[in-house]
């Protein structure tokens, strides 16, 4: 990962996400959080010149819908909702988080003094947290009280991507079996 708009230019080696946060709230803009480890590090690195990309958008809490329940199915590796319905909670805000547990402190003789690949140490997790008003008490807390699995999808539909082109920039979260 190159580093850019910083007095030390560098690149990160080996890098590998450790944990990562995304939310929005009301009014806000999706926000990606990352917690990051890397082998090393190059300083040697000289200062690239900034070109930003003239496409580039944001996603914002305008652009978001949620719905709830359906069928979560997988095709070609991507999962998919049918049948989901739109929330009739108020929901203000979400964050979902996942965390890939490693052993990061793999140094050993004959490594120069950088540390090894870190390997899986448990298992991964993840997790989703609605702020809002409680409206309905079928939609999410008697499936919780159960412990029934309910599928939660949600879309940020953002700009279309080109001129000629149907497509929208797209950030899609399925949690196909996760328990509210």
């Amino acid at each position: 990962m190159a580093l850019i708009d910083c007095e030390r230019p560098g690149t990160e080696l080996g890098l590998k996400i450790m944990q990562f946060v995304l939310s929005c709230s009301a009014q806000q803009l999706l926000k990606l959080s990352l917690d990051v480890n890397a082998q090393d590090e190059d300083t040697e690195t000289s200062l690239a010149s900034f070109a930003p990309v003239s496409t580039a958008t944001t996603f914002n809490w305008q652009q978001a819908t949620l719905k709830i329940g359906g069928t979560a199915s997988t095709t070609a590796n991507v999962v998919s909702v049918a049948s989901g319905v739109d929330m009739t909670t108020l929901v203000t805000g979400f964050t979902f988080t996942g965390a890939n547990p490693q052993k990061t402190d793999r140094f050993g003789l004959g490594g120069a003094g950088l540390k090894s690949e870190p390997i899986s140490n448990g298992m991964r997790a993840y997790g989703l947290a609605l702020d809002g008003e409680f409206t309905d008490q079928s939609e999410i807390y008697d499936p919780f009280r159960v412990g029934d699995p309910v599928p939660i999808q949600v879309t940020f539909t953002g700009a279309q991507a080109g001129t000629s082109s149907s497509n929208h920039f797209l950030v899609d979260l399925i949690l196909s079996s996760g328990i509210i």
